[in-house]
């Protein structure tokens, strides 16, 4: 008999987990959480056709099977700012506030800080690398370079062997260049990593320190901060994967080498903040930002400090340990969606989700 009521608690134990997998999830249910995430500032729409876009917006999610956190600005009112899924393995439940590793994202972070550092005389995009870091003497690559991902230099593997960037910066110096690639668009961290150490050479400060001066403490960033901020972590969503009904952890490693590449956590909500105070001329004079916008120094190359012009909108994307954050943004819409179960045959999918978003915003329907 006992072994009979056994294998029956097995049986329900097994369904009832089911169910919480399987169930559909209600994408209004964050509705009242994320109004109340608000900081203020922002207006939620109450436009009847804003209502329409929301509930075609909710359709796609939903044919998606979308977990994560999905934050709308259009027109200068909050659209939606919405939470669904697990913020872990362990089954704790993200809300609008979860915190993502924006992996390449970062990049736009570091180029901010590269321009204001620019403005300020303490960085020349024209001079050698190797002016500011010796490690890189006779290799003829300047800050553009590395900006526009240009360089040349070997891509970087992280590795368990040291801690750091000035390790991390010595091991890319020592890896050297392939000379087929200079001059030539080719996106690798090593190139933004660098450029965190030549902000720290030039400003006497931490790159950390830098991003909270030029970026998080300006912009009022609650829910931004690096994968060592202790104080922020409860916040943190971890990337997972899962198989047979069974929910394994993707934990992070070699972050602290990755200063200026894909070290931040970020809320979608921040996101948004950032990407609007860049576009709306919030951190550079409009002059400036247009610049940025359209061409560097004659270059017309889509990818430049750390973003990339589209026809009709800025984008960043990152992609790292299962955690993915995309951001699209213009003169009128923003858009930022960030998941922790993105698997890397399938990353496509969330973009093309934020491109089915962007058109029913735009009214541009295909």
């Amino acid at each position: 008999m006992k072994r009979v009521l056994y294998v029956l608690c097995l049986v329900v134990l097994c369904l009832v987990l089911a169910s919480c997998s399987l169930a559909p999830f209600n994408f209004n249910q964050a509705k009242e959480n994320s109004k109340e995430a608000s900081d203020g500032n922002n207006q939620f729409s109450s436009n009847p056709g804003d209502q329409q876009a929301i509930k075609e917006i909710n359709a796609i999610l939903k044919q998606e099977n979308f977990k994560g956190t999905l934050y709308i600005k259009n027109h200068n009112k909050v659209l939606m700012n919405e939470a669904v899924g697990e913020k872990n393995y362990k089954g704790e439940q993200l809300g609008t506030e979860s915190m993502f590793l924006i992996g390449s994202s970062q990049k736009f972070l570091t180029g901010i800080i590269v321009k204001k550092l620019e403005d300020k005389g303490l960085i020349d995009r024209n001079q050698l690398v190797s002016f500011y870091l010796p490690q890189f003497y006779g290799m003829n690559m300047t800050i553009k370079n590395l900006l526009m991902h240009r360089s040349g230099l070997m891509p970087y593997r992280m590795t368990k062997k040291y801690r750091g960037l000035d390790a991390t910066v010595n091991t890319i110096a020592e890896n050297g260049m392939n000379l087929s690639l200079y001059n030539t668009y080719h996106y690798n961290d090593a190139n933004y990593i660098v450029l965190a150490k030549v902000i720290e050479q030039v400003t006497q400060k931490t790159y950390k320190e830098n991003v909270y001066q030029y970026i998080i403490n300006p912009l009022k960033l609650k829910r931004t901060g690096f994968y060592d901020d202790k104080l922020l972590q409860p916040f943190f969503a971890e990337g997972y994967r899962t198989k047979f009904m069974m929910k394994t952890p993707i934990k992070p490693f070699g972050l602290d080498q990755f200063d200026g590449a894909g070290n931040i956590y970020m809320s979608a909500a921040d996101m948004v903040t950032l990407a609007d105070a860049f576009y709306h001329n919030q951190l550079f004079s409009s002059q400036e930002t247009n610049l940025m916008k359209t061409s560097i120094d004659d270059n017309v190359q889509p990818y430049r400090y750390g973003f990339n012009v589209k026809k009709n909108y800025l984008r960043l994307r990152g992609y790292f340990f299962n955690q993915e954050v995309i951001c699209w943004f213009n003169n009128n819409l923003t858009i930022a969606m960030a998941t922790n179960i993105a698997k890397p045959s399938k990353t496509k999918n969330n973009e093309q989700s934020v491109l089915k978003i962007y058109n029913i915003l735009t009214h541009n329907k295909r």
